[in-house]
């Protein structure tokens, strides 16, 4: 009977001790699962975030990346194995949704001991691309733009007035890239013709539109610092200030007159007159007038841009252009901003008149005696001239995530 009970307690203290084996090998392996699982979700994460992280780095640092990316263009992928971790890897793509925005989407794997885990992030980005209210306008107005006696051609942008756009006396204007946009009326007298590629958009417009849609809504003229004490007014920024009798007397004694700085600033008047050169690659802000040309005589200017400077004249109040007889063609890589007009006259039958950047006034008239005058559109120009060169915009991670297991 001893033995009996004997051999029972064994097989009950057997009984225990293999149900305390179970649950401990159970806990064990439930534990080690649990490490594993932790391994894969930490790993799969930081494998995903790793891609995204080097999108971003060629969003800011690749020159092909960028360009593609603020183009709205871009449709790239890769992918990076056992570059971070052993038998890890990520495949990442981005695609672009509008210019300077993309949606990303990055797929972390990791081969833990023949089972694979993976974990995929997505995130979008975006950048301000385009600090330039004034794009694609090659003329901008807030009052009128008047083309008088004149022969006016935009082979790249368009003409934008917040007021009327006014043709007169068998004048001509060919927009042949873009399209003639007056918040108010286009006018058209004296047997003048307009042809713009891409309409015309006014409350009323003449029948020589093709289209006349909805008039834009104003645009309003920016405003710039001339000379406050900020260290990004123009003045401040200047390589050289000069009163505008100093800078008369470099006109007067260098021909030509070579003005290379990224800004120079005048106080006072600038006057280009009779056998004066001036040749300028940069910004030349004056806060009086700038005016070029006499009624007699022969005066010489050119304006040259540089990719990634600014270029052209900029005046507190006017700007005017007079082309004399037997005077060379006016050719400016540049911008023309003028708080109150920008006037072109041509007395001279014969002369041409050239622009690649953009003209910005309070109003603007063409008179040139059936001169031609031809504009082109830049955009580079015209934000380094006006509204830059800014700081880089920087490529901000909206904070919008999804993660698929």
């Amino acid at each position: 009977m001893n033995k009996g009970f004997a051999l029972i307690s064994v097989i009950l203290i057997l009984g225990v001790l293999l149900l305390i084996g179970t649950a401990f090998f159970t806990l064990v392996s439930f534990e080690n699962k649990i490490s594993l699982s932790q391994e894969s979700t930490f790993g799969t994460y930081y494998l995903a975030e790793a891609g995204i992280n080097e999108v971003i780095y060629k969003l800011r640092n690749d020159s092909v990346w960028q360009d593609e990316f603020e183009d709205g263009t871009i449709d790239r992928g890769f992918t990076r194995t056992d570059d971070l971790v052993e038998s890890g890897s990520y495949q990442v793509r981005i695609v672009s949704t509008d210019p300077g925005e993309a949606d990303i989407v990055s797929i972390g794997r990791l081969d833990l001991h023949g089972s694979i885990a993976q974990r995929v992030v997505k995130t979008k980005v975006i950048k301000a691309v385009n600090p330039n209210p004034l794009a694609d306008m090659t003329t901008y107005t807030d009052e009128d733009t008047n083309i008088n006696l004149s022969f006016v051609t935009v082979e790249t942008g368009s003409i934008f007035a917040n007021d009327d756009l006014n043709l007169f006396a068998w004048s001509r204007a060919d927009i042949l890239n873009g399209q003639a946009m007056a918040a108010d009326q286009i006018n058209l007298r004296g047997t003048s013709t307009l042809n713009a590629s891409g309409g015309c958009f006014a409350t009323n417009c003449p029948s020589d539109c093709s289209s006349c849609n909805p008039a834009p809504d104003h645009v309003a003229m920016p405003m710039l610092d001339f000379d406050s004490d900020d260290e990004n007014s123009y003045k401040s920024k200047a390589g050289a200030v000069y009163t505008e009798a100093e800078f008369k007397d470099l006109l007067d004694n260098n021909n030509p007159l070579v003005l290379d700085r990224d800004v120079t600033y005048v106080e006072g008047d600038v006057r280009i007159k009779r056998g004066h050169s001036l040749i300028l690659s940069g910004i030349l802000v004056a806060d009086g007038n700038i005016t070029f040309g006499e009624w007699a005589g022969s005066s010489h200017i050119e304006i040259n841009h540089t990719p990634g400077k600014g270029s052209g004249l900029i005046s507190k109040n006017s700007i005017e252009f007079m082309m004399q007889p037997w005077a060379d063609d006016i050719n400016i890589e540049g911008v023309l901003y003028a708080m109150d007009r920008v006037r072109i006259r041509d007395i001279a039958f014969i002369g041409n008149f050239s622009l690649t950047g953009a003209i910005v006034a309070r109003e603007l008239t063409f008179f040139d005696l059936w001169g031609n005058s031809t504009l082109n559109y830049d955009d580079d120009t015209l934000v380094k001239t006006l509204f830059g060169p800014p700081a880089d915009a920087p490529v901000v991670t909206i904070e919008h995530w999804e993660e698929e297991y």
